[in-house]
């Protein structure tokens, strides 16, 4: 199972939120969140120590999500990290869904953590650079395309 923490703060306290993060994180196989996410249940800024924290709650693969600063992952006591790909943003609605969506996507192709990142950080950089939540996302062969050029440049092709 796929969790999103995704915490919105009109709807609830991070009091409030804190024993249903827990119980969300020992009940995902994968759990996506953010650094102030992961901060409602976990200590300390570093994103690596976040993730383990959560990681002992029980959730199989966590990955942090940083914006501009990129993500992290950590499955089975190791980390992946992907650099975040540079854009203009425009529209920020919809970029943790498309990176969510990016790296479940690479998992159910058979991806390996560091594939799973570099696509989901691929269609995070996509999402931000176009207005609406899903209308500029790349086809796969726009993602390929975007993910070869990524590998010499450090900006998106669109």
């Amino acid at each position: 199972m796929s969790i999103d923490l995704n915490y919105r703060s009109a709807l609830w306290s991070r009091e409030e939120a804190a024993p249903e993060f827990r119980f969300l994180a020992g009940a995902a196989d994968f759990l996506f969140c953010t650094v102030s996410e992961a901060q409602i249940v976990a200590q300390g800024d570093d994103p690596v120590s976040l993730a383990r924290q959560l990681a002992e709650y029980g959730a199989g693969h966590v990955v942090v999500k940083q914006g501009s600063d990129g993500a992290i992952s950590w499955r089975d006591g190791k980390s992946s990290v992907v650099k975040p790909i540079p854009v203009s943003a425009f529209d920020e609605v919809g970029a943790g869904d498309a990176f969510a969506a990016g790296f479940l996507a690479s998992l159910i192709a058979g991806g390996d953590p560091d594939r799973n990142l570099a696509w989901a950080a691929a269609m995070g950089a996509w999402a931000v650079s176009t207005r609406g939540d899903w209308e500029g996302l790349p086809t796969l062969d726009e993602l390929f395309d975007s993910l070869r050029h990524n590998q010499t440049s450090d900006s998106v092709v669109r």
